[in-house]
């Protein structure tokens, strides 16, 4: 363990703060000895954090409660976040995802945006290797296939790797020299069905047996490729400044297809940095979006209602809309978006716009429903058919994000969708002899301007 070299690493934090995760592992007990020594004569004051995944049930608890001894017995200031994985994913996130997400924004929330904090993690050589395998299997760029770097920073928060260049056994080693041998082993690392697992017991092993100079040739070929990642990821960061905004389709055509997948990351993380990186399928998608403009406007879904809308030669971020959900006593209250009145005799059907519509006011509840729509619900429109809101939209041609809420039953049944379609339910019959119109306040069929409804 070169300590001479970790501490010329650590300089630039002299005086600062380092928060180390700790698990417990053999990688992360060794982080945070060698961080302590080498912190020392610097003045970085050392912590060491335990992310309780709440995973593992008794086995988790107990690697807490070792790490806790741990620090305990060698006086290093110690805490322990919960971070309840299962209770905290997000629907359709995976549990790797999720526990991703949690840590980094528990490292956000313990380094404040502070310059001067850093958390050091335990990542190590062989780490490194392993990641390189599972990104080209998944058709990583450069810059995806050198991921763990020796300094980063993600979403405000620094994250160093001091051992990024020792192996496995040098750690074990070094672990062995400072007395500690009973370090904690997951049991789930034996589990060969995973694909790290696989890569670290199985395929790593024969690879090297049947070519021994390849675990040098990996560590060169990193080396390399990062070398390679840091200058087009530079050139994407000036390339992204000499963009006009709005983005206009016709500058990102003219992008060299590695720096256009690099701005889009990184443009796409500014606006939403919630969700994952793009894909390779999401880049394939958005370059097709990019070879024609049409005077409709296009979405690109990104996942969780996020989007980005292509009109005419520009495009831009859309966020999902908050989603609305209120009741309305529609004979006593205002709304801010629907409105009402009463007719002295029933509209011409013919001259009804879709921003409008007409019920039987006798047959309606004392308290409506404004509320969103939802693709997998359905109407019951005139004729008596069920017809699902996802489709009565598509066929008017209103995006989703553009729809405005629907009025509702309390019950939950839809009876108007304004711009899309009225409801079968309280219609205007001859037997009628209370109209109530009900309207939207900003309306379709205005072009945009507000319309005032006589009599209101």
């Amino acid at each position: 363990m070169n300590f001479s070299e970790i501490s010329r690493f650590f300089r630039p934090f002299a005086g600062g703060r380092f928060l180390v995760g700790f698990s417990g592992g053999a990688d992360s007990t060794a982080a945070l000895l060698a961080t302590l020594r080498a912190a020392a004569p610097l003045g970085i004051a050392v912590e060491a954090v335990h992310c309780e995944h709440g995973l593992r049930g008794a086995d988790s608890l107990a690697d807490a409660a070792w790490c806790r001894a741990f620090c305990a017995a060698r006086s290093i200031p110690f805490r322990c976040e919960e971070l309840d994985v299962p209770a905290h994913r997000r629907p359709g996130e995976n549990l790797e995802s999720a526990a991703r997400r949690l840590r980094l924004a528990c490292w956000r929330r313990l380094t404040g945006g502070d310059p001067h904090t850093a958390v050091v993690l335990g990542h190590q050589r062989d780490d490194r290797r392993e990641n390189l395998l599972l990104r080209l299997s998944r058709g990583s760029n450069a810059s995806g296939l050198t991921g763990l770097r020796r300094r980063t920073v993600v979403e405000s928060v620094t994250l160093l790797r001091p051992l990024l260049n020792v192996s496995r056994r040098e750690i074990e080693d070094f672990l062995r020299q400072e007395g500690v041998s009973d370090w904690r082993c997951d049991a789930t690392n034996g589990d060969v069905a995973n694909q790290r697992n696989f890569l670290r017991r199985e395929l790593l092993p024969m690879w090297e047996r049947a070519f021994p100079f390849a675990a040098t040739g990996i560590d060169r070929a990193l080396e390399a490729l990062e070398e390679d990642a840091l200058y087009l990821e530079g050139e994407a960061e000036r390339a992204a400044a000499r963009l006009s905004v709005p983005w206009k389709i016709a500058e990102w055509r003219e992008l060299p297809p590695p720096l256009c997948a690099r701005v889009l990351r990184n443009a796409l993380h500014a606006c939403f940095p919630e969700l994952p990186p793009p894909d390779g399928a999401l880049l394939r998608r958005f370059r097709a979006m990019l070879k024609r403009e049409t005077p409709e406007t296009r979405r690109l879904p990104l996942g969780g209602g996020h989007g980005l809308a292509f009109r005419g030669g520009t495009f831009a971020p859309e966020a999902p809309a908050e989603p609305v959900a209120r009741r309305w006593r529609w004979r006593e209250e205002p709304d801010p978006l629907f409105g009402v009145r009463f007719l002295d005799a029933p509209p011409d059907w013919r001259d009804l716009p879709l921003d409008r519509a007409c019920f039987d006011a006798a047959k309606l509840p004392p308290e409506l429903w404004i509320e969103s729509g939802r693709d997998g619900e359905a109407m019951t429109v005139f004729g008596g058919r069920r017809v699902k809101w996802k489709k009565l939209r598509i066929d008017r041609g209103v995006a989703r994000s553009d729809a405005p809420p629907l009025l509702r039953l309390p019950e939950g049944e839809a009876i108007w969708s304004p711009g899309i379609r009225h409801g079968a339910f309280a219609p205007v019959t001859p037997a009628t002899t209370a109209w109530a119109e009900f309207y939207l306040r900003n309306p379709l069929s205005e072009g945009g301007k507000t319309w005032q409804p006589p009599n209101s």
